[in-house]
Protein backbone atom coordinates (compact mmCIF):
# COMPACT_ATOMS: atom_id res chain seq x y z
CA UNK A 1 0.00 0.00 0.00
CA UNK A 2 2.62 2.56 0.92
CA UNK A 3 4.71 1.37 -2.34
CA UNK A 4 1.58 2.62 -4.52
CA UNK A 5 1.33 5.77 -2.36
CA UNK A 6 5.08 6.62 -3.35
CA UNK A 7 4.91 6.19 -6.50
CA UNK A 8 1.72 8.09 -6.81
CA UNK A 9 3.11 11.11 -4.60
CA UNK A 10 6.59 10.70 -6.90
CA UNK A 11 3.99 11.15 -9.81
CA UNK A 12 3.07 14.41 -9.11
CA UNK A 13 6.59 15.35 -7.80
CA UNK A 14 7.70 14.75 -11.19
CA UNK A 15 10.01 11.91 -9.65
CA UNK A 16 10.08 8.76 -11.46
CA UNK A 17 7.85 6.44 -10.03
CA UNK A 18 9.59 3.54 -9.20
CA UNK A 19 11.23 5.90 -6.49
CA UNK A 20 8.39 6.57 -5.25
CA UNK A 21 7.21 3.15 -5.07
CA UNK A 22 10.43 1.44 -3.52
CA UNK A 23 10.94 4.25 -1.07
CA UNK A 24 7.54 3.76 0.02
CA UNK A 25 7.89 -0.03 0.00
CA UNK A 26 10.67 -0.04 2.30
CA UNK A 27 10.09 2.49 4.29
CA UNK A 28 6.52 3.48 4.75
CA UNK A 29 4.94 6.30 6.18
CA UNK A 30 9.04 7.80 6.55
CA UNK A 31 9.22 6.97 2.59
CA UNK A 32 6.05 8.76 1.65
CA UNK A 33 7.70 11.78 3.70
CA UNK A 34 11.13 11.38 1.63
CA UNK A 35 9.44 11.45 -1.68
CA UNK A 36 7.16 13.84 -0.72
CA UNK A 37 10.70 16.13 0.37
CA UNK A 38 12.46 14.79 -3.55
CA UNK A 39 12.24 17.51 -5.90
CA UNK A 40 12.74 17.07 -9.96
CA UNK A 41 15.84 18.12 -9.93
CA UNK A 42 17.71 15.99 -7.34
CA UNK A 43 16.76 12.65 -9.44
CA UNK A 44 17.22 13.53 -12.70
CA UNK A 45 20.07 12.23 -14.58
CA UNK A 46 21.85 15.42 -17.02
CA UNK A 47 22.18 14.38 -20.84
CA UNK A 48 25.61 14.61 -21.68
CA UNK A 49 24.64 15.53 -25.06
CA UNK A 50 24.21 18.72 -23.04
CA UNK A 51 27.59 19.03 -21.91
CA UNK A 52 30.60 20.38 -24.36
CA UNK A 53 32.95 16.98 -23.50
CA UNK A 54 36.27 19.26 -23.88
CA UNK A 55 38.17 22.65 -23.35
CA UNK A 56 36.04 25.51 -23.58
CA UNK A 57 37.98 27.92 -25.53
CA UNK A 58 36.19 30.55 -27.41
CA UNK A 59 39.24 29.82 -29.96
CA UNK A 60 38.31 26.45 -30.85
CA UNK A 61 36.44 25.67 -34.08
CA UNK A 62 35.29 22.48 -32.77
CA UNK A 63 33.82 24.66 -29.39
CA UNK A 64 32.34 27.77 -31.02
CA UNK A 65 30.29 24.87 -33.55
CA UNK A 66 29.26 23.04 -30.53
CA UNK A 67 27.77 26.36 -28.98
CA UNK A 68 26.30 27.00 -32.42
CA UNK A 69 24.32 23.76 -32.16
CA UNK A 70 23.17 23.93 -29.18
CA UNK A 71 22.19 27.33 -28.77
CA UNK A 72 20.62 27.65 -32.35
CA UNK A 73 23.04 30.56 -33.01
CA UNK A 74 21.97 32.16 -36.57
CA UNK A 75 22.27 35.12 -38.50
CA UNK A 76 18.87 37.02 -39.10
CA UNK A 77 19.30 38.70 -42.50
CA UNK A 78 16.69 41.23 -41.59
CA UNK A 79 18.10 42.83 -38.15
CA UNK A 80 21.90 41.80 -39.93
CA UNK A 81 22.54 40.01 -36.50
CA UNK A 82 23.09 36.80 -34.64
CA UNK A 83 20.14 36.00 -32.53
CA UNK A 84 21.22 33.68 -29.26
CA UNK A 85 17.69 32.84 -27.14
CA UNK A 86 15.78 36.56 -27.21
CA UNK A 87 19.07 38.15 -27.69
CA UNK A 88 20.65 39.30 -30.51
CA UNK A 89 24.26 40.73 -31.25
CA UNK A 90 26.34 42.53 -33.98
CA UNK A 91 28.53 40.07 -34.59
CA UNK A 92 28.83 36.25 -33.97
CA UNK A 93 31.93 36.92 -31.81
CA UNK A 94 29.40 38.65 -29.38
CA UNK A 95 27.17 35.99 -30.16
CA UNK A 96 29.83 33.05 -28.62
CA UNK A 97 30.63 34.89 -25.73
CA UNK A 98 26.75 35.04 -25.08
CA UNK A 99 26.18 31.41 -25.40
CA UNK A 100 29.56 30.72 -23.73
CA UNK A 101 27.98 32.93 -20.25
CA UNK A 102 25.06 31.36 -21.02
CA UNK A 103 27.00 27.71 -20.78
CA UNK A 104 28.65 28.88 -17.53
CA UNK A 105 24.86 29.86 -15.79
CA UNK A 106 23.82 26.45 -16.70
CA UNK A 107 26.84 24.72 -15.49
CA UNK A 108 26.72 26.42 -12.38
CA UNK A 109 22.69 25.11 -12.25
CA UNK A 110 23.91 21.58 -13.00
CA UNK A 111 26.42 21.70 -10.27
CA UNK A 112 23.90 23.09 -7.90
CA UNK A 113 22.00 20.19 -8.91
CA UNK A 114 24.29 17.47 -8.59
CA UNK A 115 24.99 18.66 -5.35
CA UNK A 116 21.96 19.10 -4.11
CA UNK A 117 20.69 15.68 -5.89
CA UNK A 118 23.95 14.48 -3.47
CA UNK A 119 22.80 15.98 -0.14
CA UNK A 120 19.48 14.36 -0.47
CA UNK A 121 20.76 10.82 -1.32
CA UNK A 122 22.72 11.29 1.58
CA UNK A 123 19.90 12.81 3.88
CA UNK A 124 17.97 9.73 2.35
CA UNK A 125 20.51 6.96 3.34
CA UNK A 126 20.90 8.66 6.96
CA UNK A 127 17.45 9.12 7.25
CA UNK A 128 17.25 4.76 5.97
CA UNK A 129 20.00 4.00 8.16
CA UNK A 130 18.13 5.41 11.13
CA UNK A 131 14.85 3.83 10.26
CA UNK A 132 16.57 0.61 9.73
CA UNK A 133 18.37 0.99 13.36
CA UNK A 134 15.09 2.54 14.69
CA UNK A 135 13.41 -0.61 13.97
CA UNK A 136 15.92 -2.59 15.21
CA UNK A 137 15.96 -0.74 18.15
CA UNK A 138 12.43 -1.26 18.36
CA UNK A 139 12.33 -5.24 18.02
CA UNK A 140 15.11 -5.89 20.36
CA UNK A 141 13.79 -3.20 22.68
CA UNK A 142 10.30 -5.40 22.07
CA UNK A 143 12.19 -8.75 22.67
CA UNK A 144 13.90 -7.27 25.62
CA UNK A 145 10.91 -6.08 27.40
CA UNK A 146 9.13 -8.76 26.59
CA UNK A 147 12.01 -11.28 28.32
CA UNK A 148 11.72 -8.54 31.28
CA UNK A 149 7.98 -9.27 31.33
CA UNK A 150 8.55 -13.27 31.32
CA UNK A 151 11.47 -13.26 34.40
CA UNK A 152 9.73 -11.11 36.43
CA UNK A 153 6.38 -13.27 35.90
CA UNK A 154 8.32 -16.38 36.78
CA UNK A 155 10.07 -14.50 39.88
CA UNK A 156 6.19 -13.65 40.48
CA UNK A 157 5.52 -17.37 40.14
CA UNK A 158 8.71 -19.04 41.98
CA UNK A 159 7.66 -17.00 45.21
CA UNK A 160 4.29 -17.99 44.52
CA UNK A 161 5.55 -21.96 44.08
CA UNK A 162 7.58 -21.29 47.41
CA UNK A 163 4.82 -19.92 49.17
CA UNK A 164 2.34 -23.12 48.66
CA UNK A 165 5.81 -25.50 49.30
CA UNK A 166 6.24 -23.51 52.47
CA UNK A 167 2.66 -24.35 53.40
CA UNK A 168 2.43 -27.46 53.13
CA UNK A 169 5.47 -27.98 54.92
CA UNK A 170 4.24 -26.22 57.30
CA UNK A 171 1.42 -28.91 58.18
CA UNK A 172 3.26 -31.77 57.71
CA UNK A 173 5.96 -30.27 60.42
CA UNK A 174 2.96 -29.90 63.22
CA UNK A 175 2.94 -33.66 62.81
CA UNK A 176 6.60 -33.65 62.52
CA UNK A 177 6.52 -34.93 59.43
CA UNK A 178 8.82 -33.50 56.66
CA UNK A 179 7.60 -32.78 52.96
CA UNK A 180 9.09 -35.41 50.54
CA UNK A 181 11.93 -34.41 48.44
CA UNK A 182 9.95 -35.49 44.73
CA UNK A 183 7.25 -33.52 45.58
CA UNK A 184 5.90 -31.45 43.15
CA UNK A 185 4.15 -28.43 42.73
CA UNK A 186 3.20 -27.64 39.59
CA UNK A 187 2.36 -30.31 36.40
CA UNK A 188 4.23 -27.69 34.28
CA UNK A 189 8.03 -25.98 33.39
CA UNK A 190 6.34 -22.83 33.86
CA UNK A 191 9.63 -20.90 33.81
CA UNK A 192 10.93 -22.57 29.56
CA UNK A 193 7.71 -23.87 28.40
CA UNK A 194 4.44 -21.65 29.23
CA UNK A 195 3.45 -17.91 27.66
CA UNK A 196 4.07 -14.92 29.96
CA UNK A 197 0.11 -14.72 30.46
CA UNK A 198 -0.22 -17.86 31.71
CA UNK A 199 2.54 -17.72 34.11
CA UNK A 200 1.19 -14.72 35.46
CA UNK A 201 -2.41 -16.69 35.94
CA UNK A 202 -0.74 -19.42 37.92
CA UNK A 203 -3.06 -21.80 37.36
CA UNK A 204 -0.54 -24.49 36.60
CA UNK A 205 -0.22 -24.45 40.62
CA UNK A 206 -1.37 -27.75 41.61
CA UNK A 207 -0.55 -28.42 44.96
CA UNK A 208 -3.02 -26.81 47.66
CA UNK A 209 -3.93 -26.69 50.96
CA UNK A 210 -7.38 -27.75 52.01
CA UNK A 211 -9.50 -27.98 55.36
CA UNK A 212 -11.31 -31.06 55.39
CA UNK A 213 -15.30 -30.85 54.25
CA UNK A 214 -17.09 -33.81 55.50
CA UNK A 215 -18.54 -34.86 52.45
CA UNK A 216 -18.65 -38.40 51.34
CA UNK A 217 -15.77 -37.95 48.78
CA UNK A 218 -13.65 -36.15 51.30
CA UNK A 219 -10.05 -38.71 52.03
CA UNK A 220 -9.99 -36.80 55.23
CA UNK A 221 -13.38 -38.07 56.77
CA UNK A 222 -14.62 -41.57 58.14
CA UNK A 223 -17.75 -42.86 58.07
CA UNK A 224 -20.61 -45.37 56.97
CA UNK A 225 -23.36 -44.82 54.53
CA UNK A 226 -23.81 -41.16 53.73
CA UNK A 227 -22.75 -40.57 57.23
CA UNK A 228 -19.48 -38.56 57.37
CA UNK A 229 -17.08 -37.32 60.10
CA UNK A 230 -13.76 -35.67 60.76
CA UNK A 231 -11.66 -32.97 62.55
CA UNK A 232 -12.70 -29.72 60.57
CA UNK A 233 -10.07 -28.32 62.22
CA UNK A 234 -7.61 -30.07 60.45
CA UNK A 235 -5.83 -29.89 57.19
CA UNK A 236 -5.10 -31.68 54.29
CA UNK A 237 -1.80 -31.28 51.52
CA UNK A 238 -2.37 -32.33 47.96
CA UNK A 239 0.92 -32.68 45.50
CA UNK A 240 2.35 -34.81 42.70
CA UNK A 241 5.57 -36.71 43.15
CA UNK A 242 8.02 -38.10 40.63
CA UNK A 243 8.64 -41.01 42.36
CA UNK A 244 6.26 -44.02 42.38
CA UNK A 245 3.30 -44.52 44.50
CA UNK A 246 4.78 -47.12 46.58
CA UNK A 247 7.76 -45.18 46.88
CA UNK A 248 6.05 -42.19 48.51
CA UNK A 249 3.84 -44.23 51.08
CA UNK A 250 7.32 -46.47 52.38
CA UNK A 251 8.60 -42.77 52.83
CA UNK A 252 6.59 -41.49 54.71
CA UNK A 253 5.72 -45.06 56.63
CA UNK A 254 9.22 -44.86 57.62
CA UNK A 255 9.14 -41.12 58.72
CA UNK A 256 5.86 -41.90 60.79
CA UNK A 257 7.46 -44.56 62.78
CA UNK A 258 10.52 -42.78 62.97
CA UNK A 259 7.83 -39.62 64.76
CA UNK A 260 6.56 -42.58 67.14
CA UNK A 261 3.32 -42.65 65.17
CA UNK A 262 1.54 -46.49 64.97
CA UNK A 263 -0.30 -48.02 62.42
CA UNK A 264 -4.15 -47.18 63.03
CA UNK A 265 -6.28 -49.07 60.67
CA UNK A 266 -9.37 -48.70 62.36
CA UNK A 267 -10.78 -45.77 60.45
CA UNK A 268 -11.02 -47.00 57.43
CA UNK A 269 -11.06 -50.62 55.57
CA UNK A 270 -8.09 -52.19 53.65
CA UNK A 271 -7.02 -49.84 50.67
CA UNK A 272 -3.97 -50.33 49.23
CA UNK A 273 -3.59 -46.98 48.05
CA UNK A 274 -3.72 -45.74 52.11
CA UNK A 275 -2.04 -45.93 55.02
CA UNK A 276 -3.17 -44.60 58.44
CA UNK A 277 -1.20 -44.10 61.60
CA UNK A 278 -1.76 -42.01 65.24
CA UNK A 279 -0.07 -40.72 68.03
CA UNK A 280 -1.62 -39.31 71.42
CA UNK A 281 -2.41 -36.13 69.43
CA UNK A 282 -2.54 -36.72 65.99
CA UNK A 283 -3.99 -39.02 63.43
CA UNK A 284 -2.06 -38.95 59.55
CA UNK A 285 -3.52 -40.22 56.49
CA UNK A 286 -1.78 -41.32 53.51
CA UNK A 287 -2.99 -41.49 50.09
CA UNK A 288 -0.62 -42.25 46.97
CA UNK A 289 -1.99 -43.24 43.54
CA UNK A 290 -1.19 -43.04 40.20
CA UNK A 291 -3.54 -41.26 38.02
CA UNK A 292 -3.21 -40.32 34.30
CA UNK A 293 0.68 -41.26 34.81
CA UNK A 294 1.53 -39.18 37.67
CA UNK A 295 1.99 -40.10 41.23
CA UNK A 296 -0.57 -37.58 43.48
CA UNK A 297 -0.23 -38.06 46.86
CA UNK A 298 -2.96 -36.39 49.89
CA UNK A 299 -1.75 -36.19 53.70
CA UNK A 300 -4.66 -35.67 55.95
CA UNK A 301 -3.18 -33.95 59.51
CA UNK A 302 -6.17 -34.63 62.31
CA UNK A 303 -6.46 -34.23 65.66
CA UNK A 304 -6.64 -37.45 67.34
CA UNK A 305 -9.33 -36.46 70.22
CA UNK A 306 -11.69 -35.44 67.35
CA UNK A 307 -10.79 -38.17 65.21
CA UNK A 308 -11.52 -40.50 68.20
CA UNK A 309 -14.46 -39.06 68.73
CA UNK A 310 -15.92 -38.83 65.26
CA UNK A 311 -14.67 -43.01 65.51
CA UNK A 312 -16.79 -43.50 68.20
CA UNK A 313 -19.87 -41.72 66.34
CA UNK A 314 -18.57 -44.18 63.61
CA UNK A 315 -18.70 -47.26 65.45
CA UNK A 316 -21.67 -46.50 67.10
CA UNK A 317 -23.62 -45.76 64.06
CA UNK A 318 -22.09 -48.89 62.27
CA UNK A 319 -23.37 -50.92 65.79
CA UNK A 320 -27.26 -49.38 64.97
CA UNK A 321 -27.14 -50.03 61.70
CA UNK A 322 -26.22 -53.36 62.61
CA UNK A 323 -28.75 -53.77 65.36
CA UNK A 324 -31.45 -52.68 62.65
CA UNK A 325 -30.14 -55.41 60.15
CA UNK A 326 -30.42 -57.55 62.53
CA UNK A 327 -33.53 -56.74 63.93
CA UNK A 328 -34.88 -56.91 59.64
CA UNK A 329 -33.23 -60.26 59.55
CA UNK A 330 -35.37 -61.53 62.57
CA UNK A 331 -38.52 -60.05 61.27
CA UNK A 332 -37.91 -61.34 58.19
CA UNK A 333 -37.36 -64.72 59.61
CA UNK A 334 -40.25 -64.85 61.45
CA UNK A 335 -42.30 -63.76 58.53
CA UNK A 336 -41.31 -66.51 56.55
CA UNK A 337 -41.76 -68.94 59.33
CA UNK A 338 -45.86 -67.85 59.68
CA UNK A 339 -45.94 -67.69 56.02
CA UNK A 340 -45.36 -71.83 55.98
CA UNK A 341 -47.32 -72.41 59.36
CA UNK A 342 -50.19 -70.77 57.67
CA UNK A 343 -49.21 -73.17 54.88
CA UNK A 344 -49.06 -76.32 56.36
CA UNK A 345 -52.74 -75.46 58.26
CA UNK A 346 -54.14 -75.20 55.23
CA UNK A 347 -52.73 -77.94 53.92
CA UNK A 348 -54.02 -79.70 56.68
CA UNK A 349 -57.81 -78.31 55.92
CA UNK A 350 -57.61 -80.23 52.55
Amino acid sequence: MFGFAGSFIAKNKGVTQSTGFWLGFFLGPIGLIIVALLNPSSVRRINVSDQFDGDRDLLSDRYQLWLTKKYDIQRNDTLGRYVVGDESFINLEEALKDADRREDIQNEKRQDDADHAATVKKRVGYIAAACLIGAVVIFAGKLVMNYIDHRKAVAAADEAVAMVRSELASVLASAHLPLIQSAKMTQSDYQNDMPTDEVKELGFITSTVEKPTGQLEDSCSIGSGTVQMTDFNGKSVWFSSSDTPEKVRSFYVNELEKAGFTKAAEFHGEDKDRVEYADKTHVVFVNSSLIEGSTNVGICVLGRNEMDKALARKNDYDRKMKDLQAQSEAAQKRLEMQLKENQRLLDSYQ
